[in-house]
């Protein structure tokens, strides 16, 4: 929001929900298995996304104001960031 991280929103992703969602936590150097909502810097990371289900329909919903819903191309062997302006 206005270019800061957004913490506490709670993301999904409609390709692969058997895989776990892991968020930032206090410590910037480990994912928080415990986390329900991004943490202080806004992350979220979905391990394990099939590229065979691409493109990855991605939800993040804010703790006020409406969800909002992008899609992401998944390549083979690969890192794929995606950033998403929240109003």
């Amino acid at each position: 929001m206005n270019g800061a991280a957004a913490a506490a929103n709670i993301s999904a992703v409609t390709v692969d929900p058997d895989k776990p969602t892991l968020y930032d936590g206090a410590d910037p150097d480990l994912w928080d298995p415990t986390q329900t909502r991004t943490g202080p810097l806004g992350i979220v990371w979905f391990p394990g996304v099939s590229v065979t289900l691409s493109p990855a329909v991605i939800t993040l919903t804010p703790p006020t104001g409406a969800a909002v819903t992008t899609t992401a191309t998944i390549e083979n062997q690969a890192i794929t960031f995606v950033t998403t302006d929240l109003q």
